[in-house]
């Protein structure tokens, strides 16, 4: 992923649920998050690894994680035209239930994606994505669960270090 600016701090937008009072978790018991990918070329897989750092002890029902894939091409319309079209034709979901997230104590977990066209085409089919062109995750989307409501979503994308910032109640996140 490309930057602009090395170290520059931008605030970011995350869509929160509406949420109770007290039981449910809110994105600002948390501190920071990120997610590191580690690419395995070798067997068509990436390991995704995200890192919580809770500000409060808690117990999330599930964490849904949605792999969104992302294809950019260009295609030419009836009057000869080129423009770049982007395409977003499948997500990969991955799921946890019952995670505890514990008060200054960082929490890991991380999972495997296809990355590589073969593996892609495994499990979703040859007929949803362009041939000619590459596919990439965009961004990983992130949602939390708390008593059957959707506490929060959070959207994560590759080489950014989110930290939730309590005076203002905004995340930034940090080029890394």
């Amino acid at each position: 992923m490309t930057t602009r600016c090395s170290n520059v701090v931008r605030t970011l937008l995350f869509s929160l649920g509406f949420m109770a009072a007290g039981a449910v978790m809110a994105i600002d018991d948390l501190r920071e998050a990120e997610m590191t990918v580690e690419r395995e070329p070798e067997i068509g897989k990436a390991i995704y690894t995200f890192r919580f750092l809770p500000a409060k002890t808690q117990v999330v029902d599930k964490l849904l994680f949605e792999c969104v894939y992302r294809q950019v091409f260009t295609v030419e319309n009836s009057r000869g035209e080129k423009f770049e079209k982007t395409y977003e034709p499948e997500v990969f979901t991955y799921k946890r239930e019952k995670e505890k997230f514990v008060d200054e104590l960082d929490f890991y977990l991380n999972f495997r994606v296809p990355i590589s066209r073969e593996r892609i085409v495994q499990a979703f089919g040859k007929n949803i994505f362009n041939e000619q062109a590459e596919i990439v995750i965009d961004r990983v989307r992130v949602t939390a669960t708390v008593g059957g409501k959707k506490a929060w979503q959070m959207d994560f994308r590759e080489g950014f270090l989110y930290r939730h910032d309590p005076a203002s109640g905004e995340w930034k996140a940090e080029a890394k």
